[in-house]
């Protein structure tokens, strides 16, 4: 396996982050209880967001029914819901930061961690690219493996994405074009 390969990477733009939320915080939830735990444990200086709309606290503390309901910017959110839900979680993620005032510029989508993407949820990023382009906002991927680049290639989604090899690289060029 080489690095590009790897489904671990660099941490550094997510600890970087003022605050982050992890939606799909569940005490049951594997991925989330060791995120959970290694950001308290490694001492991590921002607010954590726990977000679930079926708990009311996870681990002790409180936790949000939606992005939306933390009322206070998310600057990296890690989404680790099953398949059917991402779509509204997304949808979520958009009206939660449209409603701040941060700058919207840049959508970037980080594919790092993502196995398989089936034509829903390539149904899916030109839904978010449609919505961005009505905005007059720009688009990134970063992360994609080499098949799902070729894939972007093929459908000319590249044409309108910009893609980065990862997350660090796409962030660094927020805000310079």
């Amino acid at each position: 396996m080489t690095g590009s390969d790897s489904v671990l990477r660099s941490p550094a733009s997510m600890l970087r982050a003022a605050s982050v939320a992890i939606v799909g915080a569940s005490e049951r939830a594997r991925w989330a209880s060791q995120i959970f735990g290694n950001l308290r444990h490694n001492g991590y200086g921002g607010k954590i967001h726990l977000v679930n709309p079926r708990q009311q606290t996870v681990y002790g503390e409180r936790c949000f029914p939606s992005l939306r309901d933390i009322g206070a910017p998310v600057d990296h959110a890690m989404v680790i819901v099953p398949a059917a839900n991402v779509a509204d979680v997304l949808t979520d993620a958009y009206r939660s930061a449209v409603g701040t005032d941060a700058d919207l510029g840049t959508v970037v989508l980080d594919f790092a961690a993502v196995d398989y993407i089936n034509s829903t949820g390539i149904a899916l990023i030109v839904s978010v690219l449609a919505r961005a382009r009505a905005e007059r906002r720009k688009v990134v991927a970063s992360g994609l493996s080499a098949h799902y680049r070729e894939i972007f290639d093929i459908t000319r989604l590249s044409d309108f994405i910009e893609l980065f090899p990862d997350l660090d690289r796409a962030v660094s060029q927020l805000g310079t074009t």
